[in-house]
C-alpha cells in the first residue's frame, strides 16, 4: 500500500511558534509563479514557507536524501489534496497503481484547477534526486515554490528566470529590517538607542537566527550593547547561538575544512593567497571554494574575496588559543599590506598586539575609511589606541572627526581641541558649518586665515568659508567659489533658483541611497529634494523623498540626518494639506533631536508647528519665538527669513493683521538677501494682504521671469489660498490690476482647466450629483431651496443633455400638455429660480447658459459626478474605479431623456465591468468575481456576466456558485420569455464537467 511508505509528517510543515508575520515576503514568494528561497541554515526560509503554507491552498512537501520513489512523492501530494477535500481522484489511481504519468497529469490538472501551490522545502537534494522527472513537469505548470540552502542549478528555472516566471529570495531580503529588529526588541521589552540598535544590525548582519538569540540574551541581561562594540577582539553571551553554529556548521565538515575554517576566522576578508601565506595553507583556495559551496556562511563578492559572518568568526575564532590567534594575525598583516589591503591588516594588527603600526596605519588612512562611513571600524580602532595618542596627536582630530559624525558635538570640540592647532580650528570650525552655526565658526576660520597652510589644507579652508559664507546666507562669495562646494543644491537654492537646486539635489541623491558613506546633515540631496518639491507643490514627491531620507538615515545611524528627515516630512504633509500628521512628524523630529547637542536641529520643527498653529489657531508665537531664538544667535539670515515666511502664511489663514506684522520682519529680513523666490513670498502676501497695482506689477514680473507660477497653480509650503475660487478670484485682480500680464495670467488660467482667465467669478464651485437623489453643493453647503420645484427638472434635464438643449425642446419636455402661452411663461418662472439657485447675482451667466440653446458651461468650478463617470467608462480605468461607481442616476424625475440616459450609463457600466473581469480573471479571480457580481446586480439576465462569474467559480474550484449562477441567469432570462444562448449553456456544462474529473 503506497500510503505506508510515505513519512506524513514530511508533508506537513513542521510546527513552529513565534513566526513573525512578513508580509512582503508572502508578496514576494507570490508575486511569480515559480520562486526559489535560497539562504543557508538560520536564515528562516522554513518559517516564511510556513507563513505562506498557512496563507493560501498549499501543499507541502519536505525532501531528505533518501527520496528514491517519485510515487512516493506524488504520494504525499495526494495525502496533502486529502486534507483539503480534494484527492480523491489521485487517491483512486494510486490505488489502482496507474502509470506515473497519468498520476502527474492528473496532479497537474487538480493543482491548476484549484489554484494551488506546492511548496518544497531542503529542495537543494533536488538536482541529483530521482524525484527530478516529476518535478521538472510540476516546474514547467505549476506554482512551486522551492526552499533550499544551496544555488539549484536545473534547466526548469533557467528557462523560467529568462521568462520572468521565476523570482528568487536570497539571504539580503530573509534578512531582519530595521523595522523587524525594532518590533522583536518591543516584544521583549528591550529598550535601545538608534546606534545601539544598528550596532546589534551590524553584528547580526540580520541574520534571522542570531537576531533571535541576541533579543533572548540583551532582555536577561547576558549581553549588553556595549559587549557587541568590540566583538572582533572578544566574544559575547550568545552561547545557544554558538551552540546552533557548531551542530550546523561544523560538525557536517570534515577535520581538515573544520581546522580550515577556524584558523581563517580570524580575518574578516578571505583570498586564496592571504590564507596561503597567514594559514601556511596551500590547499586554501580548494578549501575555500568548498566551504562557499557547502551552504555554510561563507559568501564570495564580486572582487572574488570570501566572507564569514561576524558571529561565525567570533565563535570559531573563541576555539583558538590567544597565542595562534596572535601568530595567525601577525602573518595576515603581513600579507595584507603586501597588498596594499590596509583596512584588514589594521584589524589584524590590532588583534597581533602591533598597536604602533595600527596607529601608523590609522594615522594615514583614517579619514578616507571614515568618508566611506566606516565609522565603526574607525572608532573602534581608536579606543584600542588610546595609549598611542601620545605620540599620534593627530589620533585626537580623527577621534573628533568620529565624534563629529555620531552628532555627539561637544565631545567632537573636546577631542579637537587636543590636536595639532590648525586642523584642531578647521575642525571645531566643522561642527559649526555641520550644524549651520556660521556666527560661531567665523572666528575660527579667521585665526585659520592667518596660519601656514599646505595644498590640502587650503583646498578645505577655501571650501569652508565658502560653505559657511552660504550659511550665513550670502550667495555672491559662495557662487565665485562654487567648484570648492561639494554640490551647487544648497547655493541654486539660497539663490532661488529651485529647478536648478532640484536637479543638483536629485543627482546627489543617486550617488547617496544605500552606499556605504557618512551622512552629510543638513546636504542630504534627499532632504534637499524633499524641500525642494515642497516649494514647488510636487506634494507626493516631497513626501517621498522625506520618507525615503528617514529611512536613509536611520540606516546611517544619524540622529541629525533622522531629525531633519521628519521635519522635511512635516514640511511635505502641510504642502498635502495633512496637517495633523504634519504635526506629528514635527513631534518626532524634536523627539529626535533631543539625542544630540544641536539648536539648528529645532529650527525646522519649530517653525512648521509655528505654522500649524497659526493656521488653525490663529496662535504660534511660542513655537516661533523658540526658533527665532536660535537662529540669532546661530546668524543663518537665510533660514531667519524663511522661518518667518512659513510663520506669515500660516497666520494669513486665520490673522491678517498678525500675519501683516510678521511679514513685515521677514521682508527686512529678505531684504538682506539675495533671493528672488523670498522675495516672491514676501510680495504675493503682502498683495493679497493689501493689493494694488504697483505690488501686482512687481510681483507678476517676479513670477514670469524666474518661472514661480507654480505659488498661483497648485498647493504647496506657501499656498495662500483656501480653496480654488480664492485663487482665481485673485488671478481675476491681478489680472484687473497689471493688464500688461494678461497674457501671462491667461495662461496661468488655462493651466487650470479655464479656456481662459474670466471676468468674474461667483466665489464658490458648484458641484451636481444625479447619479443617486439629485443634489446640489456651493462649496460644501448643500442647497435645500429651489424657488419652483420644475428647477430640479429642468436641471436634471441640462445634466443628461450636455451639449445644451433648444428652449422650444426644453418648454415641450416640462409642460407637454400645457398650451403654449402659459408653458412659455412657466418655463420662464423656472429658468429665472434655477439661475438664482445656481449663481449668485452677480455672477450671472457663469454656470448656466440662457440663450437659445440651454446649457450647464463646463467650468473647472463645475463639477458634475454623471460627467465625471462617463469620464471614467470613456477612459482605460482600473477595476477599482469602475467598482466605485453609483449603479443608477436619480428615478425621481419622470423625464424620457433622463430614462434614456439611466439606461446608457448602466449598459455601459455593465459592459466596462464585464471587460474588467475578463482583464483579470486568471491573476486576480476574486476581483473578477466582485466585478461580475456588480454588473449582475446591474442587469440579472446578463449572459455576459454570468459567463464571467461561472469561469470564476470554476477557477476557484466553487461547483456550488457555478450551479448558482446558471440558475439564477436561467431564471432572469425565462422571466423575459428567453432562454440561455448556446454559448452560455455549452460553457455551464463544460465548466460542470471540468469540476467533476
Amino acid at each position: 500500500m503506497w500510503r505506508e511508505d510515505i513519512p506524513e509528517h514530511r508533508t506537513r510543515p513542521p510546527q513552529l511558534r513565534g513566526v513573525m508575520d512578513r508580509p512582503h515576503l508572502l508578496q514576494d514568494m507570490q508575486a511569480t509563479r515559480l520562486c526559489v528561497v535560497q539562504a543557508p541554515a538560520g536564515y528562516g526560509k522554513t518559517s516564511v514557507l510556513y507563513r505562506l503554507y498557512h496563507a493560501q491552498k498549499c501543499l507541502w512537501y519536505t525532501m531528505d536524501t533518501d527520496d528514491l520513489q517519485p510515487v512516493h512523492l506524488i504520494g504525499a501530494f495526494a495525502l496533502g489534496l486529502e486534507r483539503l477535500g480534494l484527492g480523491d481522484r489521485l487517491t483512486h489511481l494510486l490505488d489502482e497503481q496507474a502509470p506515473i504519468s497519468k498520476l502527474v497529469d492528473t496532479l497537474i490538472g487538480t493543482l491548476i484547477q484549484h489554484g494551488i501551490t506546492l511548496i518544497i522545502d531542503e529542495a537543494q537534494h533536488l538536482p541529483e534526486s530521482p524525484l527530478h522527472g516529476v518535478m521538472r513537469k510540476l516546474l514547467e505548470q505549476n506554482r512551486v515554490v522551492l526552499g533550499t540552502r544551496r544555488p539549484i542549478h536545473l534547466p526548469e528555472l533557467v528557462k523560467a528566470r529568462a521568462s520572468g516566471e521565476l523570482g528568487v529570495i536570497s539571504s539580503n531580503e530573509l534578512s531582519f529590517s530595521a523595522a523587524e529588529f525594532m518590533t522583536m526588541l518591543q516584544q521583549a521589552q528591550v529598550q535601545l538607542s538608534p546606534a545601539e540598535v544598528q550596532l546589534c544590525l551590524n553584528v547580526t548582519e540580520g541574520w534571522p537566527i542570531a537576531t533571535r538569540y541576541l533579543v533572548q540574551a540583551l532582555s536577561s541581561g547576558r549581553v549588553t550593547p556595549r559587549t557587541l562594540e568590540d566583538l572582533e577582539l572578544r566574544g559575547a553571551g550568545l552561547g545557544e547561538l554558538f551552540a546552533y553554529v557548531a551542530q550546523e556548521v561544523l560538525e557536517p565538515l570534515d577535520p581538515g575544512l573544520q581546522s580550515f575554517l577556524r584558523r581563517s576566522s580570524v580575518f574578516e576578508v578571505l583570498t586564496p593567497e592571504i590564507m596561503e601565506e597567514a594559514l601556511e595553507e596551500p590547499l586554501s583556495r580548494t578549501h575555500l571554494e568548498t566551504l562557499a559551496r557547502s551552504g555554510t556562511f561563507l559568501s564570495r563578492d564580486a572582487s572574488g574575496a570570501y566572507h564569514a559572518h561576524p558571529l561565525l568568526r567570533t565563535h570559531l575564532r573563541s576555539t583558538l588559543s590567544e597565542e595562534e590567534q596572535q601568530q595567525i594575525a601577525a602573518r595576515g598583516a603581513l600579507a595584507y599590506e603586501k597588498r596594499s589591503r590596509f583596512r584588514n591588516a589594521l584589524n589584524a594588527h590590532l588583534l597581533s598586539g602591533n598597536l604602533e603600526r595600527a596607529a601608523e596605519l590609522l594615522c594615514e588612512h583614517g579619514s578616507r575609511w571614515l568618508m566611506e562611513g566606516r565609522a565603526r571600524l574607525v572608532g573602534r580602532a581608536l579606543n584600542l589606541l588610546s595609549e598611542r595618542f601620545g605620540a599620534h596627536p593627530e589620533l585626537h582630530i580623527l577621534q573628533g572627526d568620529v565624534l563629529r559624525h555620531a552628532c555627539r558635538y561637544p565631545e567632537a570640540i573636546a577631542a579637537y581641541r587636543q590636536g595639532p592647532e590648525l586642523e584642531a580650528l578647521l575642525g571645531e570650525a566643522q561642527v559649526y558649518l555641520d550644524t549651520v552655526s556660521p556666527l560661531h565658526a567665523v572666528p575660527l576660520l579667521e585665526k585659520v586665515a592667518h596660519l601656514p597652510r599646505n595644498e590640502a589644507q587650503e583646498a578645505r579652508f577655501l571650501t569652508m568659508q565658502a560653505e559657511n559664507a552660504l550659511n550665513e546666507g550670502e550667495v555672491e562669495r559662495p557662487r565665485r567659489h562654487i567648484r570648492h562646494l561639494t554640490s551647487p543644491a544648497r547655493l541654486h537654492l539660497r539663490s532661488g533658483q529651485l529647478r536648478e537646486a532640484l536637479h543638483a539635489a536629485t543627482h546627489a541623491s543617486r550617488d547617496e541611497k544605500g552606499l556605504p558613506r557618512l551622512a552629510s546633515g543638513h546636504r542630504e540631496g534627499l532632504l534637499l529634494s524633499s524641500l525642494l518639491h515642497a516649494f514647488l507643490g510636487q506634494t507626493e514627491e516631497a513626501e517621498q523623498c522625506a520618507r525615503e531620507g528617514i529611512r536613509e538615515s536611520e540606516r546611517l545611524v544619524s540622529p541629525f540626518s533622522l531629525a531633519l528627515a521628519h521635519a522635511r516630512l512635516g514640511h511635505a504633509l502641510i504642502s498635502a494639506g495633512k496637517f495633523e500628521e504634519a504635526r506629528t512628524a514635527y513631534l518626532n523630529s524634536l523627539e529626535q533631536g533631543q539625542v544630540t547637542v544641536a539648536p539648528r536641529l529645532r529650527i525646522e520643527a519649530q517653525m512648521g508647528l509655528a505654522h500649524l498653529d497659526a493656521r488653525l489657531y490663529g496662535r504660534g508665537e511660542e513655537h516661533a519665538e523658540k526658533a527665532r531664538a536660535v537662529l540669532q544667535d546661530s546668524g543663518d539670515r537665510w533660514m531667519y527669513a524663511l522661518m518667518h515666511l512659513i510663520y506669515a502664511y500660516g497666520l494669513h489663514h486665520a490673522s491678517t493683521q498678525k500675519s501683516r506684522q510678521v511679514l513685515s520682519e521677514a521682508a527686512g529680513a529678505v531684504r538682506s538677501l539675495h533671493d528672488p523666490f523670498l522675495q516672491c513670498l514676501c510680495d504675493l502676501l503682502e498683495y493679497l494682504q493689501t493689493p494694488g497695482p504697483e505690488l501686482a506689477h512687481r510681483l507678476l514680473h517676479n513670477m514670469e521671469s524666474h518661472d514661480y507660477s507654480f505659488l498661483l497653480l497648485r498647493p504647496s509650503l506657501f499656498y495662500p489660498f483656501e480653496n480654488s475660487s480664492e485663487r482665481i478670484q485673485a488671478l481675476i485682480l491681478l489680472k484687473a490690476h497689471s493688464p500688461e500680464h494678461s497674457l501671462y495670467l491667461d495662461h496661468l488660467a488655462e493651466q487650470l482647466g479655464y479656456s481662459g482667465l474670466p471676468d468674474r467669478h461667483p466665489g464658490y464651485t458648484l458641484r451636481i450629483e444625479l447619479l443617486g437623489p439629485l443634489k446640489v453643493f456651493r462649496d460644501q453647503n448643500p442647497i435645500e431651496d429651489w424657488g419652483r420645484a420644475r428647477a430640479r427638472d429642468l436641471l436634471a434635464l441640462l445634466v443628461v443633455s450636455p451639449e445644451g438643449i433648444t428652449r422650444d425642446v426644453a418648454i415641450e419636455t416640462l409642460y407637454p400638455e400645457e398650451a403654449p402661452e402659459i408653458a412659455e411663461r412657466n418655463f420662464r418662472i423656472v429658468l429665472h429660480a434655477l439661475g438664482q439657485t445656481l449663481e449668485s447675482e452677480d455672477a450671472k451667466g457663469y454656470f448656466l447658459e440662457r440663450s437659445d440653446v440651454l446649457k450647464l458651461k463646463p467650468s473647472p468650478d463645475l463639477k458634475v459626478d454623471l460627467w465625471e463617470a462617463f469620464r471614467v467608462l470613456d477612459s482605460s480605468c482600473s477595476p477599482e474605479a469602475l467598482l466605485n461607481l453609483p449603479l443608477n442616476l436619480s428615478t425621481q424625475f419622470d423625464l424620457a431623456a433622463l430614462e434614456d440616459q439611466r439606461v446608457l450609463y448602466r449598459t455601459r457600466l455593465e459592459r466596462a465591468l464585464v471587460q474588467a473581469g475578463e482583464q483579470v480573471l486568471h491573476q486576480n479571480p476574486i476581483q473578477a468575481t466582485t466585478l461580475a457580481e456588480r454588473a449582475l446586480m446591474l442587469e440579472k439576465a446578463s449572459e455576459d456576466a454570468t459567463r464571467l462569474l461561472m469561469r470564476c467559480a470554476h477557477l476557484q474550484g466553487q461547483m456550488d456558485v457555478l450551479h448558482r449562477s446558471y440558475q439564477r441567469c436561467e431564471q432572469a432570462l425565462e422571466d423575459l420569455g428567453l432562454r440561455p444562448s448556446s454559448q452560455t449553456r455549452n460553457l455551464y456544462v463544460e465548466l460542470n464537467r471540468a469540476l467533476l474529473h
